[in-house]
């Protein structure tokens, strides 16, 4: 199950459940649930009057009413009283509870606000910490598309060490369009020394090769059978998929790859792919959960195998096989991308590579704090 960081209202995502951050008495306070009562109308007040309360860490379900969803689920976020009290506790409460409420009623999304963000003195730099880490520990279990739903980017904040890390890598490596700030020379000459470039031309079916090809697709589903370790039914009932596109639109660049991996630009990506999780030694199951990756892409990339991803796919591939820097660049060309210089998330994802740093979830936090496209969000 994917988790998304959205930059929204927590009541436009159409999701099955909302998630309403409120307080013990259930009775609106805050912005985000006023603006969710007001949407629903006076049913839901009613409702919630009717339950009553709830304790701190609790939620209680309730109907949609005018919001669209199938349920509301209303918990009540701790207040931060100097850390001594089980506030960690209770907010983690929270996002599980919730979770589980919208499992045990089949729901398939669910959509959060940040919890205890508004007038409940959280310290910013654990609030979103504590929404994805616990959020991610659930999704092992089931298959929910979950939603964490920010207004203002200034309701949560980085951790120290990784704001200046951050920063301070992109004051030297970030080269802005119209060049105001270079990277270092002795980069550019490294990457002369070291590379030689390749335009990056369709990998799809030759004239003619068309038997050969379907041959080697075939032979391809034979190496990845139902006895590969990783394998779930839904992986068993994969049929062989005939060709579907003629191949990849020539990219209009030149990019550069290490020597040793020039031969993967003939084979493609999802090829390519499949070799390096070999090479790994990881499942599939294993490989698209870490990367944050839907079942049912990852069902495309296997079964069509001219499938073009989009380049924040390919990128969570490379930082769920934690490539390095030349390998993940290596990985994109394959599909015709490259991470470029000039481009800000680029330049986040390049500094996670360098300091070994593969968690996707803290790559979409930096990302999303900067106001750039998660490599999660809808593909």
């Amino acid at each position: 199950m994917p988790l998304l960081l959205v930059k929204d209202d927590v009541t436009r995502l159409g999701c099955e459940v909302i998630v309403n951050a409120t307080n013990m008495s259930l009775i609106p306070s805050g912005t985000v649930d006023t603006r969710i009562h007001l949407a629903a109308g006076p049913g839901l007040l009613e409702e919630c009057r009717k339950i009553g309360g709830i304790e701190t860490g609790e939620a209680v379900v309730t109907g949609g009413y005018g919001l669209g969803c199938r349920f509301v689920i209303h918990t009540a976020g701790p207040v931060w009283r100097g850390g001594c009290f089980g506030e960690e506790f209770s907010l983690r409460a929270c996002y599980l509870t919730s979770l589980r409420l919208a499992f045990e009623r089949g729901c398939r999304s669910i959509a959060f606000p940040l919890i205890s963000a508004e007038d409940r003195r959280f310290p910013r730099d654990l609030l979103m910490d504590i929404a994805v880490d616990t959020v991610t520990s659930f999704s092992a279990l089931a298959e929910t598309d979950v939603y964490i739903a920010v207004d203002d980017l200034s309701e949560f904040e980085l951790p120290d060490g990784l704001r200046s890390g951050v920063s301070g890598y992109l004051r030297s490596h970030y080269v802005p369009a119209d060049g105001a700030r270079l990277a270092a020379p002795e980069d550019l000459a490294e990457e002369k020394t070291y590379h030689r470039e390749f335009s990056i031309q369709s990998p799809g079916p030759k004239p003619g090769k068309a038997a050969e090809r379907k041959k080697a697709v075939s032979a391809d589903r034979m190496r990845r059978s139902p006895s590969r370790p990783g394998k779930t039914d839904a992986d068993e009932c994969i049929q062989e998929a005939s060709v579907r596109r003629s191949g990849y639109e020539p990219a209009a660049r030149i990019i550069s790859v290490p020597e040793q991996w020039s031969p993967f630009l003939e084979d493609g990506f999802s090829r390519t792919l499949c070799r390096l999780i070999d090479e790994k030694k990881i499942s599939d199951v294993a490989c698209y959960k870490k990367a944050n990756v839907s079942k049912q892409t990852w069902h495309k990339i296997l079964s069509d195998e001219t499938y073009r991803p989009s380049k924040k796919t390919a990128i969570s591939f490379a930082i769920a096989l934690e490539l390095d820097y030349e390998q993940t660049q290596a990985l994109l060309a394959t599909a015709g991308f490259t991470l470029s210089k000039s481009s800000l998330s680029d330049v986040i994802i390049e500094y996670f590579i360098s300091t070994g740093n593969y968690n996707v979830f803290e790559i979409d936090e930096v990302l999303f704090k900067y106001d750039q496209e998660t490599l999660a969000s809808v593909r």
